[in-house]
Protein backbone atom coordinates (compact mmCIF):
# COMPACT_ATOMS: atom_id res chain seq x y z
CA UNK A 1 0.00 0.00 0.00
CA UNK A 2 3.04 2.17 0.37
CA UNK A 3 3.23 4.50 -2.74
CA UNK A 4 6.93 5.42 -4.02
CA UNK A 5 7.63 8.89 -4.30
CA UNK A 6 10.90 8.76 -5.95
CA UNK A 7 10.44 11.04 -9.23
CA UNK A 8 8.79 10.54 -12.28
CA UNK A 9 9.73 11.61 -15.43
CA UNK A 10 6.92 11.70 -18.30
CA UNK A 11 7.23 11.14 -21.29
CA UNK A 12 4.16 11.37 -23.97
CA UNK A 13 3.70 8.81 -27.04
CA UNK A 14 1.98 9.61 -30.09
CA UNK A 15 0.57 7.26 -32.27
CA UNK A 16 2.38 5.38 -34.83
CA UNK A 17 2.74 7.81 -37.22
CA UNK A 18 5.94 9.30 -39.26
CA UNK A 19 6.54 12.33 -36.53
CA UNK A 20 6.75 9.47 -33.67
CA UNK A 21 10.23 8.80 -33.36
CA UNK A 22 11.36 12.67 -33.97
CA UNK A 23 8.87 13.73 -31.00
CA UNK A 24 10.01 10.78 -28.58
CA UNK A 25 13.56 12.24 -29.32
CA UNK A 26 12.83 15.43 -28.38
CA UNK A 27 11.22 14.83 -24.94
CA UNK A 28 14.38 12.23 -24.40
CA UNK A 29 16.45 15.41 -24.91
CA UNK A 30 15.76 16.96 -21.59
CA UNK A 31 15.29 13.47 -19.32
CA UNK A 32 18.58 11.96 -17.81
CA UNK A 33 19.72 8.72 -19.39
CA UNK A 34 20.00 7.30 -15.64
CA UNK A 35 16.50 8.44 -14.70
CA UNK A 36 15.12 5.42 -12.86
CA UNK A 37 11.25 6.27 -12.79
CA UNK A 38 9.73 6.90 -15.97
CA UNK A 39 5.82 7.57 -16.33
CA UNK A 40 4.70 6.98 -20.52
CA UNK A 41 1.36 8.59 -21.23
CA UNK A 42 -1.05 8.87 -23.50
CA UNK A 43 -0.41 5.39 -25.21
CA UNK A 44 2.19 2.72 -25.24
CA UNK A 45 5.02 2.41 -27.30
CA UNK A 46 5.84 1.05 -30.83
CA UNK A 47 8.30 -1.53 -31.11
CA UNK A 48 10.49 1.37 -32.62
CA UNK A 49 9.55 3.68 -29.63
CA UNK A 50 10.76 0.85 -27.30
CA UNK A 51 13.87 0.65 -28.94
CA UNK A 52 14.80 4.39 -29.24
CA UNK A 53 13.79 4.39 -25.37
CA UNK A 54 15.70 1.11 -24.24
CA UNK A 55 18.63 2.83 -26.10
CA UNK A 56 18.54 5.62 -24.17
CA UNK A 57 17.65 5.03 -20.74
CA UNK A 58 19.98 2.19 -18.77
CA UNK A 59 18.63 2.50 -15.03
CA UNK A 60 14.60 2.12 -15.37
CA UNK A 61 13.36 0.74 -11.92
CA UNK A 62 9.79 2.14 -11.70
CA UNK A 63 7.82 2.16 -15.06
CA UNK A 64 4.27 3.35 -15.45
CA UNK A 65 2.72 3.20 -18.60
CA UNK A 66 -0.82 5.10 -19.38
CA UNK A 67 -2.42 3.89 -22.05
CA UNK A 68 -5.02 6.74 -21.46
CA UNK A 69 -8.10 6.41 -24.25
CA UNK A 70 -6.64 4.40 -26.89
CA UNK A 71 -6.69 1.68 -24.29
CA UNK A 72 -3.74 -0.44 -25.88
CA UNK A 73 -0.67 -2.54 -24.67
CA UNK A 74 1.93 -3.48 -26.69
CA UNK A 75 4.49 -4.59 -23.75
CA UNK A 76 6.51 -7.01 -25.69
CA UNK A 77 9.49 -4.69 -26.29
CA UNK A 78 10.28 -3.63 -22.46
CA UNK A 79 13.76 -3.51 -22.33
CA UNK A 80 14.95 -6.60 -20.66
CA UNK A 81 18.39 -4.88 -19.87
CA UNK A 82 16.55 -2.45 -17.11
CA UNK A 83 16.86 -3.01 -13.45
CA UNK A 84 13.16 -2.96 -13.42
CA UNK A 85 11.65 -3.72 -10.13
CA UNK A 86 8.13 -2.70 -10.45
CA UNK A 87 5.54 -2.26 -13.54
CA UNK A 88 2.56 -0.21 -12.96
CA UNK A 89 -0.06 -0.73 -16.29
CA UNK A 90 -3.15 1.98 -16.04
CA UNK A 91 -6.29 1.64 -18.82
CA UNK A 92 -5.70 -0.91 -21.17
CA UNK A 93 -8.01 -3.27 -22.46
CA UNK A 94 -8.69 -5.81 -24.06
CA UNK A 95 -5.23 -7.51 -25.14
CA UNK A 96 -2.51 -10.53 -23.66
CA UNK A 97 0.39 -9.73 -21.73
CA UNK A 98 3.38 -10.44 -24.13
CA UNK A 99 6.49 -9.03 -21.97
CA UNK A 100 8.90 -11.62 -20.08
CA UNK A 101 8.97 -8.99 -17.27
CA UNK A 102 4.79 -10.81 -16.92
CA UNK A 103 4.87 -13.27 -18.72
CA UNK A 104 7.99 -14.83 -16.51
CA UNK A 105 7.11 -12.85 -13.42
CA UNK A 106 10.38 -11.59 -13.52
CA UNK A 107 9.10 -8.23 -12.07
CA UNK A 108 8.73 -7.75 -8.36
CA UNK A 109 6.03 -5.76 -8.38
CA UNK A 110 2.78 -5.73 -10.86
CA UNK A 111 0.15 -2.92 -10.33
CA UNK A 112 -2.88 -2.97 -12.81
CA UNK A 113 -4.83 0.28 -12.39
CA UNK A 114 -8.18 0.77 -14.11
CA UNK A 115 -7.66 -1.36 -17.06
CA UNK A 116 -10.08 -4.52 -18.18
CA UNK A 117 -10.43 -7.51 -19.40
CA UNK A 118 -6.27 -8.16 -19.88
CA UNK A 119 -5.03 -11.77 -20.14
CA UNK A 120 -1.67 -13.67 -19.39
CA UNK A 121 -1.60 -16.28 -21.29
CA UNK A 122 -3.53 -17.30 -24.64
CA UNK A 123 -3.50 -15.98 -28.13
CA UNK A 124 -3.09 -11.77 -28.46
CA UNK A 125 -6.14 -9.68 -29.76
CA UNK A 126 -4.94 -9.80 -33.40
CA UNK A 127 -4.50 -13.63 -33.30
CA UNK A 128 -7.91 -14.25 -32.22
CA UNK A 129 -9.36 -11.54 -34.77
CA UNK A 130 -7.04 -13.64 -37.51
CA UNK A 131 -8.44 -16.97 -36.67
CA UNK A 132 -11.81 -15.69 -36.79
CA UNK A 133 -11.61 -14.41 -40.20
CA UNK A 134 -10.00 -18.10 -41.19
CA UNK A 135 -12.88 -19.77 -39.65
CA UNK A 136 -15.56 -18.03 -41.57
CA UNK A 137 -13.51 -17.75 -44.87
CA UNK A 138 -13.37 -21.91 -44.40
CA UNK A 139 -17.40 -22.14 -43.88
CA UNK A 140 -16.69 -23.48 -40.10
CA UNK A 141 -18.52 -19.73 -39.06
CA UNK A 142 -21.25 -17.10 -40.13
CA UNK A 143 -19.97 -13.87 -40.21
CA UNK A 144 -21.90 -11.54 -37.84
CA UNK A 145 -22.76 -8.21 -38.51
CA UNK A 146 -24.66 -5.32 -37.89
CA UNK A 147 -26.47 -2.64 -39.82
CA UNK A 148 -24.75 1.18 -39.13
CA UNK A 149 -26.93 4.78 -40.75
CA UNK A 150 -29.89 1.85 -41.43
CA UNK A 151 -32.51 3.70 -43.67
CA UNK A 152 -30.01 6.09 -45.19
CA UNK A 153 -28.41 6.29 -48.62
CA UNK A 154 -24.88 5.60 -46.59
CA UNK A 155 -26.30 2.11 -45.00
CA UNK A 156 -23.88 -0.49 -44.75
CA UNK A 157 -22.81 -3.49 -42.42
CA UNK A 158 -20.30 -3.77 -40.36
CA UNK A 159 -18.68 -7.35 -39.78
CA UNK A 160 -17.90 -8.08 -35.64
CA UNK A 161 -15.50 -10.59 -34.15
CA UNK A 162 -15.76 -10.82 -30.68
CA UNK A 163 -13.07 -11.54 -28.87
CA UNK A 164 -14.39 -12.06 -25.31
CA UNK A 165 -16.53 -14.92 -26.68
CA UNK A 166 -13.46 -16.60 -28.53
CA UNK A 167 -11.02 -16.13 -25.27
CA UNK A 168 -13.83 -17.42 -23.04
CA UNK A 169 -13.66 -20.79 -25.62
CA UNK A 170 -9.99 -21.32 -25.36
CA UNK A 171 -10.33 -21.57 -21.53
CA UNK A 172 -13.19 -23.29 -21.62
CA UNK A 173 -11.06 -25.81 -24.11
CA UNK A 174 -7.74 -25.49 -21.82
CA UNK A 175 -9.10 -25.68 -19.20
CA UNK A 176 -12.14 -27.99 -19.05
CA UNK A 177 -12.46 -29.37 -23.01
CA UNK A 178 -15.49 -29.47 -23.49
CA UNK A 179 -17.25 -31.37 -26.31
CA UNK A 180 -18.77 -28.12 -27.67
CA UNK A 181 -15.65 -26.04 -26.97
CA UNK A 182 -16.04 -23.72 -30.24
CA UNK A 183 -12.74 -21.81 -30.59
CA UNK A 184 -9.36 -24.15 -30.51
CA UNK A 185 -5.83 -22.13 -31.32
CA UNK A 186 -2.85 -24.22 -32.68
CA UNK A 187 -0.74 -25.05 -29.79
CA UNK A 188 2.43 -23.39 -31.59
CA UNK A 189 0.25 -20.29 -31.78
CA UNK A 190 -0.39 -19.77 -27.92
CA UNK A 191 1.53 -18.44 -25.96
CA UNK A 192 3.25 -19.84 -22.99
CA UNK A 193 2.38 -20.19 -19.17
CA UNK A 194 4.00 -18.46 -16.94
CA UNK A 195 7.66 -20.80 -15.81
CA UNK A 196 8.63 -19.07 -13.27
CA UNK A 197 7.47 -15.92 -11.17
CA UNK A 198 9.42 -14.13 -9.24
CA UNK A 199 6.18 -11.31 -8.52
CA UNK A 200 6.53 -10.98 -4.53
CA UNK A 201 3.12 -8.07 -5.11
CA UNK A 202 0.04 -7.89 -7.39
CA UNK A 203 -2.21 -5.03 -7.29
CA UNK A 204 -5.27 -4.67 -9.62
CA UNK A 205 -7.39 -1.82 -8.73
CA UNK A 206 -11.36 -2.04 -9.93
CA UNK A 207 -13.28 -3.20 -13.18
CA UNK A 208 -12.62 -6.95 -13.96
CA UNK A 209 -10.31 -6.96 -10.67
CA UNK A 210 -10.94 -10.51 -9.14
CA UNK A 211 -11.20 -11.91 -12.62
CA UNK A 212 -7.53 -10.35 -13.66
CA UNK A 213 -6.82 -12.34 -10.54
CA UNK A 214 -8.57 -15.53 -11.39
CA UNK A 215 -6.63 -15.08 -14.78
CA UNK A 216 -3.29 -14.47 -13.52
CA UNK A 217 -3.25 -17.03 -11.15
CA UNK A 218 -4.92 -19.81 -13.76
CA UNK A 219 -1.95 -19.13 -15.97
CA UNK A 220 0.68 -19.01 -12.93
CA UNK A 221 -0.70 -22.37 -11.87
CA UNK A 222 1.07 -23.30 -8.20
CA UNK A 223 3.68 -21.19 -9.38
CA UNK A 224 2.72 -18.23 -7.12
CA UNK A 225 5.57 -19.37 -4.67
CA UNK A 226 6.72 -15.47 -4.08
CA UNK A 227 3.67 -13.59 -4.02
CA UNK A 228 3.57 -12.60 -0.79
CA UNK A 229 1.22 -9.13 -1.18
CA UNK A 230 -1.95 -9.57 -3.14
CA UNK A 231 -4.59 -6.30 -3.34
CA UNK A 232 -7.64 -6.06 -4.78
CA UNK A 233 -10.10 -3.88 -5.66
CA UNK A 234 -13.92 -4.16 -6.86
CA UNK A 235 -16.33 -2.05 -5.77
CA UNK A 236 -18.54 -1.70 -9.36
CA UNK A 237 -20.59 -3.99 -10.90
CA UNK A 238 -17.68 -5.29 -13.85
CA UNK A 239 -16.32 -8.40 -12.36
CA UNK A 240 -17.69 -11.54 -12.81
CA UNK A 241 -18.33 -11.39 -16.46
CA UNK A 242 -17.03 -14.46 -17.86
CA UNK A 243 -15.83 -16.55 -14.50
CA UNK A 244 -17.88 -17.90 -11.57
CA UNK A 245 -17.55 -15.53 -8.04
CA UNK A 246 -17.09 -18.99 -6.20
CA UNK A 247 -13.59 -19.11 -8.03
CA UNK A 248 -12.58 -16.75 -5.13
CA UNK A 249 -13.85 -18.94 -2.42
CA UNK A 250 -11.50 -21.72 -4.05
CA UNK A 251 -8.69 -19.78 -4.79
CA UNK A 252 -7.80 -17.42 -1.80
CA UNK A 253 -7.29 -20.66 0.59
CA UNK A 254 -4.86 -22.10 -2.00
CA UNK A 255 -2.88 -18.95 -1.61
CA UNK A 256 -1.11 -20.12 1.42
CA UNK A 257 2.62 -18.27 1.43
CA UNK A 258 0.58 -15.13 0.99
CA UNK A 259 1.47 -12.98 3.96
CA UNK A 260 -0.32 -9.48 3.32
CA UNK A 261 -3.91 -9.11 2.02
CA UNK A 262 -5.63 -5.88 1.08
CA UNK A 263 -8.84 -6.54 -0.04
CA UNK A 264 -11.69 -3.72 -1.11
CA UNK A 265 -15.27 -5.52 -2.12
CA UNK A 266 -18.00 -3.37 -2.96
CA UNK A 267 -21.63 -4.59 -2.15
CA UNK A 268 -22.48 -5.60 -5.89
CA UNK A 269 -18.85 -6.74 -6.56
CA UNK A 270 -20.08 -10.39 -7.10
CA UNK A 271 -23.33 -9.42 -8.72
CA UNK A 272 -26.47 -11.75 -7.91
CA UNK A 273 -24.24 -14.38 -5.93
CA UNK A 274 -24.11 -11.07 -3.66
CA UNK A 275 -27.81 -10.71 -2.53
CA UNK A 276 -28.83 -14.15 -3.74
CA UNK A 277 -31.41 -15.27 -0.87
CA UNK A 278 -30.98 -19.31 0.25
CA UNK A 279 -34.00 -21.71 -0.23
CA UNK A 280 -34.65 -24.16 2.78
CA UNK A 281 -32.00 -26.79 1.62
CA UNK A 282 -29.08 -24.43 1.73
CA UNK A 283 -29.01 -24.13 -2.28
CA UNK A 284 -28.95 -20.90 -4.50
CA UNK A 285 -32.24 -19.26 -6.41
CA UNK A 286 -29.71 -18.60 -8.79
CA UNK A 287 -29.29 -21.98 -10.82
CA UNK A 288 -26.35 -20.65 -13.04
CA UNK A 289 -24.34 -19.83 -9.19
CA UNK A 290 -25.02 -24.20 -8.36
CA UNK A 291 -23.83 -24.98 -11.89
CA UNK A 292 -21.26 -23.06 -12.91
CA UNK A 293 -17.75 -25.07 -12.13
CA UNK A 294 -15.21 -24.40 -9.53
CA UNK A 295 -11.50 -25.00 -9.12
CA UNK A 296 -10.66 -27.40 -6.69
CA UNK A 297 -7.85 -29.15 -5.68
CA UNK A 298 -4.27 -28.89 -5.31
CA UNK A 299 -4.02 -27.08 -8.73
CA UNK A 300 -5.87 -24.55 -10.37
CA UNK A 301 -6.63 -26.87 -13.34
CA UNK A 302 -10.25 -27.01 -13.30
CA UNK A 303 -11.88 -23.45 -14.53
CA UNK A 304 -14.66 -23.07 -12.56
CA UNK A 305 -15.80 -20.67 -15.83
CA UNK A 306 -19.24 -19.25 -15.89
CA UNK A 307 -21.99 -21.61 -16.83
CA UNK A 308 -19.09 -24.61 -17.87
CA UNK A 309 -20.79 -27.82 -16.88
CA UNK A 310 -20.01 -31.46 -17.90
CA UNK A 311 -17.51 -34.42 -16.52
CA UNK A 312 -14.47 -32.49 -16.15
CA UNK A 313 -16.11 -29.72 -14.26
CA UNK A 314 -16.64 -30.09 -10.31
CA UNK A 315 -20.19 -28.72 -8.74
CA UNK A 316 -20.13 -27.69 -5.32
CA UNK A 317 -22.88 -26.86 -3.33
CA UNK A 318 -23.93 -23.34 -2.96
CA UNK A 319 -22.44 -21.56 0.88
CA UNK A 320 -24.75 -18.67 1.08
CA UNK A 321 -23.95 -14.83 -0.44
CA UNK A 322 -20.72 -14.65 -1.32
CA UNK A 323 -19.85 -11.29 0.26
CA UNK A 324 -20.74 -12.49 3.74
CA UNK A 325 -19.00 -15.62 4.14
CA UNK A 326 -16.03 -14.04 2.48
CA UNK A 327 -14.10 -14.93 6.21
CA UNK A 328 -14.25 -18.14 5.67
CA UNK A 329 -12.07 -18.28 2.60
CA UNK A 330 -9.43 -15.34 3.25
CA UNK A 331 -5.80 -17.44 2.64
CA UNK A 332 -4.80 -19.32 6.15
CA UNK A 333 -1.40 -17.69 6.95
CA UNK A 334 -2.26 -14.14 6.94
CA UNK A 335 0.07 -11.79 8.94
CA UNK A 336 -1.43 -8.60 8.06
CA UNK A 337 -5.56 -7.95 6.81
CA UNK A 338 -6.90 -4.75 5.15
CA UNK A 339 -10.21 -5.32 4.45
CA UNK A 340 -12.75 -2.75 3.04
CA UNK A 341 -16.39 -2.99 2.26
CA UNK A 342 -19.64 -2.09 2.74
CA UNK A 343 -21.31 -1.11 5.55
CA UNK A 344 -24.47 -3.60 4.94
CA UNK A 345 -22.46 -6.32 6.21
CA UNK A 346 -22.89 -5.35 9.31
CA UNK A 347 -26.83 -6.41 8.84
CA UNK A 348 -26.02 -9.50 7.32
CA UNK A 349 -27.30 -12.59 9.03
CA UNK A 350 -23.51 -13.78 8.80
CA UNK A 351 -21.90 -10.60 10.97
CA UNK A 352 -22.04 -12.71 14.28
CA UNK A 353 -19.93 -15.40 12.64
CA UNK A 354 -17.19 -12.43 11.65
CA UNK A 355 -17.48 -11.40 15.28
CA UNK A 356 -16.79 -14.82 16.42
CA UNK A 357 -14.34 -15.44 13.63
CA UNK A 358 -11.86 -12.79 14.70
CA UNK A 359 -12.11 -13.14 18.45
CA UNK A 360 -10.53 -16.69 18.41
CA UNK A 361 -7.19 -17.31 18.09
CA UNK A 362 -7.31 -20.24 15.62
CA UNK A 363 -9.28 -17.90 13.15
CA UNK A 364 -5.82 -16.88 10.98
CA UNK A 365 -3.60 -17.86 13.51
CA UNK A 366 -0.57 -15.55 12.56
CA UNK A 367 -2.75 -12.32 12.26
CA UNK A 368 -0.61 -9.78 12.99
CA UNK A 369 -1.66 -6.52 11.87
CA UNK A 370 -5.63 -5.53 11.36
CA UNK A 371 -7.53 -2.73 9.71
CA UNK A 372 -11.54 -3.32 9.09
CA UNK A 373 -13.49 -0.68 7.44
CA UNK A 374 -17.22 -1.01 6.51
CA UNK A 375 -17.77 2.57 4.62
CA UNK A 376 -18.74 1.21 0.95
CA UNK A 377 -22.48 1.64 -0.64
CA UNK A 378 -24.19 -0.83 -2.44
CA UNK A 379 -24.62 2.75 -4.92
CA UNK A 380 -21.39 2.59 -6.76
CA UNK A 381 -20.96 2.99 -10.14
CA UNK A 382 -21.66 0.77 -12.38
CA UNK A 383 -19.65 2.13 -15.33
CA UNK A 384 -16.01 0.28 -16.44
CA UNK A 385 -13.75 3.41 -14.48
CA UNK A 386 -11.01 4.57 -15.85
CA UNK A 387 -8.36 7.18 -15.02
CA UNK A 388 -8.84 11.32 -15.11
CA UNK A 389 -6.37 11.32 -17.98
CA UNK A 390 -7.79 12.22 -21.04
CA UNK A 391 -10.44 13.95 -19.02
CA UNK A 392 -11.43 18.12 -18.84
CA UNK A 393 -11.55 19.94 -16.01
CA UNK A 394 -14.86 20.70 -15.91
CA UNK A 395 -15.78 17.02 -17.13
CA UNK A 396 -13.77 15.68 -13.92
CA UNK A 397 -15.85 17.85 -12.00
CA UNK A 398 -18.83 16.80 -13.40
CA UNK A 399 -18.45 13.21 -12.98
CA UNK A 400 -16.15 13.60 -9.27
CA UNK A 401 -19.88 15.50 -8.47
CA UNK A 402 -22.21 13.34 -9.27
CA UNK A 403 -20.47 9.98 -7.93
CA UNK A 404 -19.60 11.95 -4.64
CA UNK A 405 -23.53 12.21 -4.28
CA UNK A 406 -23.95 8.40 -5.29
CA UNK A 407 -21.44 6.64 -3.24
CA UNK A 408 -21.71 7.77 0.45
CA UNK A 409 -23.71 6.23 2.92
CA UNK A 410 -25.95 7.99 5.20
CA UNK A 411 -24.78 8.89 8.45
CA UNK A 412 -26.63 6.82 10.65
CA UNK A 413 -25.97 3.64 8.77
CA UNK A 414 -22.50 4.78 8.73
CA UNK A 415 -22.22 5.05 12.33
CA UNK A 416 -24.21 2.20 12.88
CA UNK A 417 -21.21 0.19 11.11
CA UNK A 418 -18.25 1.74 12.56
CA UNK A 419 -19.70 0.12 16.02
CA UNK A 420 -19.66 -3.23 14.96
CA UNK A 421 -16.31 -2.78 13.37
CA UNK A 422 -15.04 -1.66 16.99
CA UNK A 423 -16.83 -4.54 18.20
CA UNK A 424 -14.62 -6.74 15.70
CA UNK A 425 -11.58 -4.93 16.43
CA UNK A 426 -11.82 -5.24 20.31
CA UNK A 427 -11.80 -8.71 19.56
CA UNK A 428 -8.77 -9.22 17.71
CA UNK A 429 -6.75 -6.92 19.92
CA UNK A 430 -7.59 -9.28 22.85
CA UNK A 431 -5.42 -11.96 20.90
CA UNK A 432 -2.47 -9.52 20.53
CA UNK A 433 -3.31 -8.27 16.91
CA UNK A 434 -2.41 -4.75 16.51
CA UNK A 435 -5.27 -2.89 14.77
CA UNK A 436 -4.24 0.16 11.93
CA UNK A 437 -6.31 2.69 10.16
CA UNK A 438 -7.16 1.71 6.56
CA UNK A 439 -5.19 3.72 4.07
CA UNK A 440 -6.22 3.58 0.70
CA UNK A 441 -3.08 5.27 -1.24
CA UNK A 442 -5.21 4.61 -4.84
CA UNK A 443 -7.40 7.28 -4.03
CA UNK A 444 -4.58 9.60 -4.66
CA UNK A 445 -4.12 8.43 -8.33
CA UNK A 446 -7.65 8.87 -9.96
CA UNK A 447 -10.47 10.92 -8.20
CA UNK A 448 -13.13 8.10 -9.20
CA UNK A 449 -11.37 5.62 -6.72
CA UNK A 450 -12.69 6.65 -3.60
CA UNK A 451 -10.62 6.43 -0.54
CA UNK A 452 -12.36 5.64 3.25
CA UNK A 453 -14.93 8.11 3.66
CA UNK A 454 -13.64 11.22 5.60
CA UNK A 455 -16.67 10.55 7.94
CA UNK A 456 -15.29 7.36 9.59
CA UNK A 457 -12.86 8.73 11.73
CA UNK A 458 -15.10 11.20 13.42
CA UNK A 459 -18.26 9.25 13.91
Amino acid sequence: MNQDHTEHYRISIEPSTRHEKASLLQQLEKIPKDAKALTIEDNTPSDLQWAILGSHFTSVRDLKLIAGFHECLNDEKIPLHWPLEKLFIADSCGETFRSPWVLEGRVKHLVIFLAAFLRFEGPTTQEYIDADEKAIEQGEREQETFTVQEGTDSEHKVAISYVPDMVNDWMKNKYTKPANAKFTVDPAESHTELPSMNIQTLEIIENDAFETMIRFLLAAKRDVGNLTTLTVRSTNTNDFNYFAPQMVQEILPQLKQLKTLVLTVGENAFGDWTTNELNGDNTCNNQKAVDAAAITGKDFEQSGLDGVSGSTATRRKYEGPILSTLYRHLPPNLQALHFRGPASLTTSCAWPEWLNAFSSKNFLPDLQTLSFVLDLDVKSGKKRLESNAEKSQEEKAEVEGAETEAEKVETEKLRSAKRECERLLEGVKLRGVKVQPFIDDWSSECSHVRGVDERWETL
